[in-house]
């Protein structure tokens, strides 16, 4: 289970997943676990307690840590993020379960049973999300970008909120999307859409979008204000389902038109080249 610990000097929250170990867990395991982390692009610390120091990006929760520690040898997995962001962690969801795939493949936990399936929606995800500088999002002003897309409905019972314009409600505000996860795993997601033209213009002006920037979206908004029906969708991941379903690890197995790593389809030659009529009719150039 992933445990929140407030770092009461910062905005910050550490997550840590603490395992107690055995006699028969050894440091180079401990590499190892690392090494599969780092392979995963999952970037957290990893603190063996009787061996280990406190990482200084923990310093200021060291106290807490210790009081974790002090029950017996065991492994402490840690990552900080802001406290704003609530509601879990990704990277701590990925480290969780590439820990249990260490210790099952490492003969340290019984291997998961792949039947019976268990399947969960998970909804009420935010709207919006904090965004930095350097991340990619809707170009805006505030420090937000939509957490699906900006053309997710929001949550009928959050309206105020998006109308309230403080930055505190504006994180409150709940989308109308959704995941489907099966065993752990999303096989599929989707949302419902703003389908009034008042509602999105709201939605570009919370995310301080520039005028340039929402006029590509004139087209889109001209047909919201001709009338348009509510409406959503689904998209499912079928070749993960598959796979799991057949028991394997990687949509390789199970995929049904496989491609090489450079995207190319052997069987039938595709991707081909595009013939000169085909150019005219859509008005294209190719441009060596």
């Amino acid at each position: 289970m992933i445990k929140a610990i407030p770092d009461e000097t910062t905005d910050d929250t550490v997550d840590c997943i603490q395992m107690d170990l055995d006699a028969q867990w050894s440091n180079k395991l401990t590499t190892r676990l690392r090494e599969a982390l780092r392979e995963h692009d999952v970037h957290i610390s990893v603190l063996k307690t009787d061996s280990d120091s406190v990482p200084p990006a923990f310093a200021s929760v060291a106290p807490q840590i210790s009081r974790r520690a002090a029950a017996g040898p065991s492994l402490l997995l840690l990552s900080r993020r802001p406290t704003e962001l609530s509601g879990g962690s990704t990277t701590m969801g990925q480290c969780r379960l590439i820990l249990q795939q260490f210790l099952e493949s490492s003969g340290h936990s019984p291997v998961r049973a792949t039947r019976p399936f268990s399947l969960c929606w998970i909804t009420d995800f935010p709207l919006f999300s904090p965004s930095a500088a350097d991340e990619p999002g809707q170009h805006g002003s505030v420090g937000l970008s939509s957490t699906h897309h900006p053309f997710t409905a929001p949550h009928p019972a959050d309206l105020h909120l998006l109308e309230s314009g403080s930055p505190a409600a504006l994180r409150r505000v709940r989308g109308l999307h959704y995941d489907l996860v099966m065993n752990g795993v999303e096989i599929g997601g989707g949302s419902i859409r703003i389908h009034r033209a008042e509602l999105q213009r709201r939605v570009f002006g919370v995310l301080g979008m520039s005028a340039a920037r929402t006029a590509q979206f004139d087209h889109l908004l001209r047909v919201l204000e001709s009338g348009c029906p509510p409406h959503g969708g689904f998209a499912m991941g079928f070749d993960r389902f598959v796979a799991m379903y057949c028991g394997r690890t990687s949509i390789r197995d199970v995929i049904a038109f496989p491609k090489t790593g450079g995207g190319a389809d052997v069987l039938v030659g595709s991707p081909s080249e595009v013939g000169p009529g085909t150019l005219r009719e859509y008005h294209l150039d190719v441009v060596r």
